[in-house]
């Protein structure tokens, strides 16, 4: 799958859009990009999750269950296929289970947005359905 930044969207996510879903996909990017790039430093742009992730164990598991949230926020807003939905969680189920080793968790938790590539996935989901 490509990088969630390299993903190309046919959907405008801005105002004055005539996509229906819009307003929906609009509001899931934004969870998204809070999750996993809402902040930069030095050149690196990270979110909430990779900040929850530096408190070990109870961060990891933070950060499990606003990407399970947002996983559910989802699959109940959009019609996502099977196939998706077992990506969307194990990509969530990899971040979580590198998460927790020391250092190159939070290390890994900081390079892999989770989120962006359950985004990518919802969002394509959505063009390919119409």
């Amino acid at each position: 799958m490509a990088h969630p930044s390299n993903a190309k969207s046919t959907i405008h996510c801005g105002p004055n859009t005539e996509h229906p879903d819009s307003d929906k996909l609009t509001s899931l990017r934004d969870l998204a990009q809070t999750l996993d790039c809402r902040y930069t430093c030095c050149g690196v742009r990270f979110g909430t999750d990779s900040i929850l992730g530096f408190i070990p164990v109870i961060g990891d598991f933070a950060g499990l269950f606003f990407s399970a949230l947002f996983v559910a926020i989802a699959w109940r807003r959009f019609k996502v296929k099977k196939w998706a939905k077992l990506t969307m969680v194990l990509y969530i189920l990899a971040d979580f289970v590198v998460g927790l080793i020391p250092g190159l968790g939070d290390f890994a938790d900081v390079l892999f947005k989770a989120n962006q590539y359950n985004y990518a996935i919802v969002e394509n989901c959505v063009l390919e359905l119409g």
